[in-house]
């Protein structure tokens, strides 16, 4: 069953933060979510799996970072879209 798309406010809510800062992040592209009319709408499934997939990629950066050390030419070329 396919869930009803969150409202900003809700979104806000849901992510525990200011709903300025989720507008902000909505237009940047930082969280997943798509626009209908004139309002921004997140699907509840497709941001827990992008929380889930940023989690693993923190992990999976700290992994690499503790590895390779800080001053690593290496560590220059790893880029995550959103986290350095």
């Amino acid at each position: 069953m396919l869930s009803k798309p969150m409202t900003v406010t809700e979104t806000a809510d849901y992510l525990r933060l200011s709903e300025n800062y989720t507008y902000r992040l909505l237009e940047r592209g930082r969280i997943p979510g798509f626009k209908v009319g004139g309002g921004w709408r997140v699907n509840v499934a497709v941001l827990n799996e992008w929380m889930v997939d940023g989690v693993m990629r923190m992990d999976l950066l700290r992994r690499w970072y503790g590895r390779k050390g800080k001053k690593d030419p290496a560590w220059k070329n790893f880029v995550v879209k959103g986290v350095r």
